[in-house]
């Protein structure tokens, strides 16, 4: 029997230390499509505004293969109760429509940060689904019963499992365990060394030793480790699509 799976990639800039850095974007974005390509995938790319208006030309361009959502207007956190936020919804989807010029359906919270308060915003501002909850935050599916009217893919596993010791074996075993449709996320960044980068902003090797989800192999290791793991999926009839036709 067919699974019903979907890969999903966070765009923003490459992380709150360098987050004037978008190589991510510029060369960790070209490396993923042709992952995707080589394995006729279709992904959801979620989307900042401030990314959409810096790369207008790329995202359109990555809309013509693949849905492109909505992951906040600049990656600020949403988990308040302001009303602003309602506001700050609508023009992050109606940004990123006008410039890939189709309808945005799905967000995914800044951070994964999210509060009841956020759903019926989401509502207002005309999603149809959203991805940011957690499985593995306890706090997170407390929120289930708080909300009808958004269709909610949830997230299997947090994306650095995958680069660390004994991670792809994991994703392999929880995939195998997961609530269709699997839902897995990640970022451009990942598929570009992010050592160097990071030592470019003045990052010094304690800082890097405390934070080594930022760099612990990025680039070549991660495409690898996520090609073997696509493969792996592949082999066990798990059927991969953009989040939207799941709805």
């Amino acid at each position: 029997m067919t699974v019903r799976a979907a890969i999903t990639f966070d765009v923003e800039s490459d992380c709150p230390s360098v987050a004037d850095s978008y190589l991510g974007i510029k060369k960790g974005i070209p490396r993923i499509l042709r992952l995707l390509h080589e394995m006729n995938l279709q992904a959801t790319f979620f989307v900042t505004g401030s990314v959409a208006q810096k790369f207008p030309k790329l995202i359109n361009a990555l809309a013509s293969q693949h849905e492109i959502a909505c992951h906040g207007l600049t990656h600020t956190t949403l988990d308040g109760q302001s009303p602003s936020h309602i506001l700050e919804l609508c023009r992050a989807k109606r940004l990123l429509e006008e410039i890939v010029g189709r309808t945005v359906e799905g967000f995914r919270a800044p951070r994964l940060r999210i509060s009841s308060a956020l759903f019926p915003a989401l509502v207002k501002a005309g999603y149809r689904y959203d991805s940011s909850q957690a499985m593995w935050l306890p706090r997170h599916r407390h929120l289930q019963l708080e909300y009808t009217n958004i269709v909610e893919f949830p997230l299997l596993l947090p994306n650095v499992f995958l680069r660390f010791p004994g991670g792809l074996r994991m994703f392999k075993t929880f995939s195998s365990r997961g609530k269709p449709p699997l839902t897995l996320y990640f970022h451009p960044s990942e598929a570009v060394p992010m050592v160097h980068p990071l030592r470019a902003a003045g990052i010094r090797a304690s800082g890097l030793l405390m934070r080594p989800d930022r760099w612990v192999n990025t680039g070549a290791p991660f495409v690898k480790r996520l090609r073997n793991l696509l493969r792996f999926l592949r082999r066990r009839r798990f059927s991969f699509a953009p989040l939207r036709d799941y709805l």
